[in-house]
């Protein structure tokens, strides 16, 4: 501690003192020398410190002296294996090193610059007749719930251990049209309990506002029982 903080630390001791609240307790006046009662304790540390420091250059010195002892030990075993082995060398190759080698690079065998062909678009723009075009189907959008699709297949296989998409048509008709059927296909591709069979395809029908019917030919979708 530099003298500065010395005698500050006196003052603000002396300070303490003086303060109205501890003027009844007793010994108050070794109060103002505490920090010479600190020397002795700081002397005691430091002789701790000094213990503690030869114990572990001891401790480093004595393991060094083991690890130079072992090395020493190696030394020897590879000397006395290097001379048994000098009068029978071992038979075969000892070492194989590979052989240098240098990397050819012909610069004239590589391909020559060509130009990149030039791609004619025909950038006419054409009117097309669109008087009778009924632009209502642009504007009637919908979402297809696929919550209510997986309560579908759900349902279906409460009683049965697999069942195709047309079997879950047939059980919950398709209402939504090929958005629909395009959502169960998103989520057999999604779900680690349905497999797609490409080499076998299935018909899914469904019924137009107008009374009309629709089919699409798929490949066959099978949902099973999640494990």
């Amino acid at each position: 501690m530099s003298p500065q903080l010395r005698t500050e630390l006196r003052e603000l001791l002396q300070r303490a003192t003086q303060i109205e609240a501890l003027a009844g307790m007793e010994n108050l006046h070794a109060v103002t020398n505490l920090h010479q009662d600190w020397l002795p304790a700081v002397e005691q540390t430091q002789g701790t410190v000094r213990q503690l420091s030869q114990q572990m250059r001891r401790l480093l010195d004595d393991k060094v002296f083991l690890e130079n002892k072992r090395i020493m030990q190696l030394i020897r075993n590879v000397e006395s294996s290097a001379l048994a082995a000098r009068e029978q060398p071992p038979t075969g190759d000892f070492i194989a090193i590979a052989a240098p080698s240098v990397d050819i690079t012909l610069p004239f065998e590589r391909p020559l610059y060509e130009p990149s062909r030039r791609v004619l678009v025909d950038d006419d723009v054409l009117t097309a007749d669109d008087a009778d075009v009924d632009a209502g189907a642009l504007f009637s959008q919908f979402h297809v719930d696929k919550e209510r699709l997986k309560a579908n297949i759900d349902a279906v296989l409460a009683e049965a251990e697999q069942a195709t998409l047309a079997e879950v048509a047939a059980a919950y008709p398709v209402t939504q049209g090929l958005a629909e059927i395009v959502a169960y296909y998103q989520l057999a591709t999604e779900s680690d309990w349905a497999s797609i069979n490409p080499e076998t395809s299935q018909q899914i029908s469904w019924q137009l506002p107008d009374g009309g019917i629709r089919e699409a030919t798929i490949e066959q979708i099978i949902f099973g029982r999640p494990a």
